[in-house]
């Protein structure tokens, strides 16, 4: 009867993993289903190849590019998403939606599917798995060095060539790809800003990468940034033991030599599993990144004072980052329309056109500020502006026909 009973929960944890994993699928399709509704066409991303002269093979990636991508001359931060093939649809999904309404900058997903993830993830070579025994399936572990340069000299630098990147580089890895992200946060040398490592294996070869911290090593790399999660919990399961100790002394080990804890974060989800853990780690990981690029009651906030945190922001980050245009947008409005707040508005406006002179909206709304005072030539001149740079909108064209008649 107990074994009944045990197969019974094991069987109704399962179908609860595979509700909880719908729930998260479904809302990433709503996402893109709402961002593609104007084609025939969901895209997601593109898939390509590249010739690999480090690691003597070909490899793929998979690319998203942000929605604003081809109507701007922006440049954009990338993320490296480690086990492309499996989370590049939800972490795309994930990027899209928080980018939207500015909470973090809009950005490139690079998603590397793998080929041998036990060489290219793994910083030494050992054969003895998690649970201590030896595994010949890992042989070939030890591989790291040589695949982060495939990275950085290879991969990146083709994205670079093709695509307006602004070099603000993080480097997201799931497991043991999350013991590669570390590894590379570690190494002064490499050129990632920040690192996402969820649920990362620091059990590994007896804790390799824990043996790494020290001081020296920490002063060089004060100014890069980290976000580490763990999942599970002890009274659920005991399998974690190795997993969550190592995670915790790394955490203390890196405070402990001296990294700020503004540029460090470790986070526990205990309800949710190892297979699970990656999409809310991801959501919390960006925005820890990014937890400035917020400025709080934005509504209230003058022009001056928007343009002074993101260059605030920028300093701090090492990278231009601009304001985030439908953010300034939308204040402009609340101010045009809420706050009764024209001067404003339009100061607004116009900074966002500095930043973004290609944006049909902000010509549109600008538009939209003149007439509302009457002052229809001008109005005209900007409704006509947005016409040129976006000549699908009808409600424009519509409103040009309607000032030329007045």
């Amino acid at each position: 009867m107990k074994n009944c009973r045990n197969h019974f929960e094991i069987a109704l944890n399962k179908i609860k993993i595979l509700i909880r994993n719908f729930f998260y699928l479904w809302t990433i399709l709503i996402v893109f289903s709402v961002s593609g509704q104007e084609s025939d066409n969901i895209i997601i991303g593109t898939k390509h190849t590249i010739v690999s002269n480090i690691l003597r093979e070909d490899r793929t990636y998979q690319l998203y590019l942000p929605d604003s991508y081809a109507k701007s001359s922006k440049t954009y931060p990338v993320i490296l998403l480690l086990d492309g093939d499996y989370h590049f649809h939800s972490a795309t999904g994930i990027v899209q939606y928080l980018s939207n309404d500015g909470e973090i900058p809009e950005m490139i997903v690079v998603a590397v599917p793998n080929t041998d993830r036990n060489r290219d993830f793994t910083p030494s070579h050992s054969l003895i798995n998690y649970v201590g025994d030896t595994d010949e399936k890992q042989k070939t572990t030890g591989g790291a060095e040589k695949f982060l340069d495939f990275l950085e000299q290879e991969l990146l630098k083709e994205i670079d060539s093709k695509y307006r990147t602004n070099k603000y580089r993080i480097l997201v890895g799931h497991s043991m790809g999350g013991e590669l992200s570390t590894y590379a946060f570690l190494s002064p040398e490499r050129s990632f800003n920040a690192h996402i490592a969820i649920d990362p294996s620091f059990w590994w070869d007896d804790q390799y990468i824990i043996k790494k911290i020290d001081s020296s090593i920490i002063k060089k790399i004060v100014n890069k940034k980290i976000y580490i999660s763990t999942a599970d919990n002890y009274e659920r399961s005991h399998f974690i033991t190795r997993a969550r100790t190592s995670q915790e002394l790394f955490y203390a080990l890196l405070k402990n030599n001296g990294m700020p804890y503004k540029n460090c974060e470790f986070e526990y989800f205990e309800q949710e599993n190892h297979i699970t853990v990656p999409i809310l780690s991801l959501y919390h990981g960006l925005y820890f990144l990014f937890k400035d690029f917020v400025l709080e009651d934005v509504e209230f906030r003058s022009a001056e004072e928007i343009a002074d945190h993101y260059q605030k922001l920028s300093d701090d980050l090492g990278i231009a980052f601009l304001p985030p245009e439908n953010m300034i947008n939308n204040v402009a409005y609340y101010k045009l329309y809420g706050g009764k707040d024209r001067e404003n508005a339009l100061k607004l406006l116009k900074m966002s056109l500095s930043y973004y002179p290609d944006s049909a909206i902000t010509y549109e709304i600008l538009g939209e500020a003149y007439k509302l005072t009457g002052e229809n030539k001008k109005a005209l001149e900007y409704y006509q502006k947005s016409y040129e740079l976006d000549p699908s909108n009808e409600s424009v064209a519509k409103t040009i026909r309607e000032l030329k008649n007045k």
